[in-house]
């Protein structure tokens, strides 16, 4: 289940690749659901894009902003991210007709701006039989920087955020950095609703923190751990590349046997430690907001929702709809500070050092022996706390 889906367009001239990339999301069908605008303004145009075409301007843009209306209605329904290939505008006889509306600007969240070199569309135009190639290369190379420029100054104006995509790159490159922007975004909206509260805050990494446990101890094999450490250990440091490795593994698999029976038995006997929820309680009698955040997966911890008020966690885009890592935390950590809010920190690993670094006051709690390059990297903090689990 996703905690907070987005409404994201994918824009770009005709044959820039829009379809193709939006095919590559919607892969993820548990978590994303993709359309394509003209396809939604034929639904809303009783005589479909026929009569649209004949329609006057003004005409058009209700038409629009019906389409928008229609995927406001869909996005509430379906509860995934809505995923939407559009056009700025469309190439007319002396000039360009805007196909963006207000209603476009209320409604997304993020627009990935999709270009190529316009040779490159030329030659796509003239390869696909479903379209014309009328364009000169010239024209193809105006529309983009109209488009370019008419989306960056709406997103400016109105708080959308906008990422060019350079439609060379190899298409797994493309869905890779969609899904970094996406999972960036998800976790700002939790953070807003985080600092909204104006209160202090704790956060808690989940796994092998709140207990002796990570999800993967409990799978009946030792391939499901061993293979994703084995992805970790490919990369110097935990990067996104590496926790996208590892979610494209978990994704791949995650119909599996071994994956439901892992899952299965960590939903029956993941527990927190009691004297972490001593802490916990602890904390809220302090009118503190208690919030779990997990590069694991935050279902299991969904049953504890009566100790924390907000769960976090994303290691599947495919289950969870983003992928929160080391960075997330720290950034996390960064946004609460920068509200001036007092901000209390509980971790156990490598994954955690930024978020407790970031911290007023940082808890880096060990199972057997506390990691000697995990202190050395905390030395500098003025209000570190080192304990063991057993004595948290």
């Amino acid at each position: 289940m996703i905690s907070k889906t987005l409404r994201i367009g994918i824009y770009g001239v005709s044959g820039v690749g829009k379809t193709t990339l939006a095919q590559a999301l919607s892969r993820y069908e548990n978590v994303v659901n993709c359309y394509d605008g003209s396809s939604i303004i034929a639904q809303v145009v009783a005589g479909g894009l026929d009569e649209f075409k004949q329609a006057t301007s003004k005409q058009k843009q209700a038409h629009r902003a019906a389409a928008i209306t229609e995927l406001h209605g869909l996005h509430s329904q379906h509860r995934k991210h809505t995923v939407v290939s559009g056009h700025y505008s469309f190439i007319q006889a002396g000039g360009y007709d805007i196909a963006w509306t207000q209603a476009d600007a209320k409604f997304y969240d993020v627009i990935f701006f999709l270009h190529k070199p316009s040779d490159d569309i030329k030659a796509q135009l003239q390869n696909d039989a479903h379209r014309h190639a009328r364009f000169t290369e010239a024209e193809l190379a105006q529309w983009q920087d109209v488009e370019r420029q008419g989306l960056a100054e709406c997103c400016s104006a109105g708080n959308i955020r906008f990422v060019e995509l350079d439609g060379r790159l190899p298409q797994a490159v493309l869905t890779k950095t969609m899904i970094q922007h996406i999972s960036e975004l998800v976790l700002q909206r939790f953070a807003a609703e985080i600092v909204a509260h104006q209160k202090s805050v704790a956060l808690f990494d989940c796994d092998g923190t709140l207990n002796h446990c990570d999800i993967y101890d409990f799978s009946p094999e030792e391939s499901l751990s061993a293979r994703v450490t084995e992805l970790f250990k490919r990369y110097e440091s935990y990067c996104f590349d590496a926790f996208f490795d590892v979610s494209q593994y978990l994704d791949s698999h995650q119909r599996s046997q071994l994956m439901q029976t892992t899952f299965n038995a960590a939903r029956q006997d993941l527990s927190i430690h009691p004297k972490a929820i001593d802490v916990i309680k602890a904390l809220k009698a302090q009118d503190t907001l208690i919030v779990f955040i997990s590069c694991g997966f935050p279902a299991l911890w969904q049953a504890q929702c009566q100790l924390a008020d907000y769960v976090i966690g994303g290691a599947s885009f495919g289950l969870c709809g983003c992928i929160v890592t080391n960075e997330s935390k720290t950034q996390l950590a960064d946004i609460i500070k920068q509200h001036s809010l007092p901000l209390s920190a509980f971790g156990n690993g490598r994954v955690d050092l930024g978020m407790l670094l970031h911290s007023d006051q940082a808890t880096y709690i060990f199972k057997d022996q506390a990691n000697p390059k995990h202190l050395s990297i905390l030395a500098g903090h003025e209000a570190l706390n080192v304990v063991k689990l057993e004595d948290f």
